[in-house]
Formats: structure tokens, sequence, C-alpha cells
């Protein structure tokens, strides 16, 4: 009787660690999870500049499956940076007034790296706004308060330029006058 008494304390003692470390076990793991959630995540930062190189301020977005999901403006160095960005595929679009927004190829975020991504902005084209009017019939000179010429298509088609400012200047004492913007 006296060993069936060891045996059976000796093998519940044993039984008893078995449970404590396997409970030890699963609620390590269990608390890990959130933890190793967290650290699946990494930076993305950059410079934007212009075609020369100097720095920009200006608007970066970072773009995952077409959509914009965070924005953040450069500083006066034309630094971004987005933190904590889920791993993952994205792209980066930059803009600015006066410049032809620009958009990155793709690329990838790994857990705990940093992706440096910078962006070159091209000066966008000026605009050109021109305004004719027209009537359907002359204006008689009593009532303008200014000289008028009227250039007749018959004249515009015999000139054949293609640039309707060119036609203005043959008319003598014109002033063309263009403005960018």
């Amino acid at each position: 009787m006296l060993p069936r008494l060891l045996f059976d304390r000796f093998f519940r003692i044993q039984t008893d660690s078995l449970v404590l470390l396997l409970a030890s076990v699963v609620i390590l793991c269990g608390y890990g999870s959130p933890t190793l959630a967290q650290e699946a995540s990494g930076e993305v930062s950059g410079h934007v500049a212009d075609q020369l190189g100097g720095a920009l301020s200006a608007t970066v977005h970072l773009v995952q499956n077409e959509t914009v999901i965070r924005d953040a403006e450069t500083n006066a160095r034309g630094l971004f940076r987005f933190p904590s960005v889920p791993v993952g595929r994205y792209r980066l679009t930059a803009d600015r007034a006066g410049f032809q927004p620009m958009a990155s190829a793709l690329f990838y975020v790994g857990a705990s790296a940093v992706t440096e991504v910078n962006l070159a902005l091209v000066v966008g084209p000026l605009a050109q706004h021109v305004v004719v009017t027209a009537a359907a019939t002359d204006l008689p000179d009593s009532q303008s308060g200014a000289p008028v010429s009227v250039i007749p298509s018959d004249d515009l088609r015999r000139l054949s330029k293609s640039n309707v400012l060119e036609t203005i200047r043959l008319v003598p004492a014109a002033a063309v006058v263009q403005t960018g913007g």
C-alpha cells in the first residue's frame, strides 16, 4: 500500500506540473498575438522635389487599391513621413498647385521596415484663355467708344493662321497680351 501511495503522490505532482506548464504556454501565446499584430507595420518616408531637385511643400497621399489611406503635408525641406503603415502594397501620389500630379510605382511595406520613396514634380502646363466676342451685325462707329476692326471670315480662311492671336496681331493698333495662369 505504501508504494501505491508514493506512486499516486509522485504522479499527481508531475501531472500538476504538466498542467501548469501547458497553462503557461497558452497564456504566453494568447498575450503574444496582439503584440505581433502591432509589430506588423512599417513606415513610409521620403522627399518631394521639383525637376531641379529643390525641395517642395506638397500634399502626399498614401494609396492602397486605388483608395487614399492617409494624407501628409511635406515640411519646408520637402520631407514627409507615414508612421505605422500596415504591411502591404502601396503607391504614393503628390500634388501641388502649378505642378503636374505625380504617382510613384507600387512598393511593398514590410514589418518594422522603413520604405523610402522620393517624388519629383514636373512644372504643369500654363493655361491660355482667349475670349472672343462677336455680333451678328456690324456695330456702327457712333455706338462704339473705341475703334473697332472686323476680320471677315474670308480673310481668316485666306490667312490660314493656326493661332487666332497671330491674326489679331495683323490688325493695325491692336495689342495682344498673353497671360499665364
